[in-house]
């Protein structure tokens, strides 16, 4: 689609416009590099915010897909509910408390180790 532009009393299109002028296609390509910049500015930091969300959750043994986007979208809202949510286990899919999930020790099931048992 060609963008058109006034040259003294004659309507040209954008390429012939810049042709005769250049000062208008620098001034134009600034701000069309300055907000692809901030445009990919932003999608880089949801990823690494998603990617930040998502290993907390893992951590706690959450689904790190699920909080991973919901960290990309808003992740100061998902980082704050994920931080006072306590560890799940893996086994029984009930609450422990932190102490007990980095001990890596349910009530419940007695000690594991990601997905599986330790016998003890």
């Amino acid at each position: 689609m060609a963008k058109y532009g006034m040259r003294g009393d004659e309507l040209v299109s954008s390429k012939a416009a810049t042709e005769s002028d250049p000062q208008f296609t620098s001034t134009d390509s600034i701000r069309e590099l300055e907000m692809d910049a901030a445009t990919l500015g932003k999608l880089f930091a949801a990823l690494i915010w998603g990617l930040v969300v998502g290993l907390l959750a893992k951590r706690k043994n959450r689904s790190p897909w699920g909080w991973g986007v919901a960290g990309a979208l808003s992740w100061i809202i998902a980082l704050l509910i994920l931080a006072f949510m306590p560890y799940k286990c893996p086994k029984c899919k009930q609450s422990i408390t932190n102490d007990q999930g980095k001990n890596k020790n349910c009530p419940s099931c007695g000690l594991f180790k990601g997905n599986v048992e330790i016998l003890g």
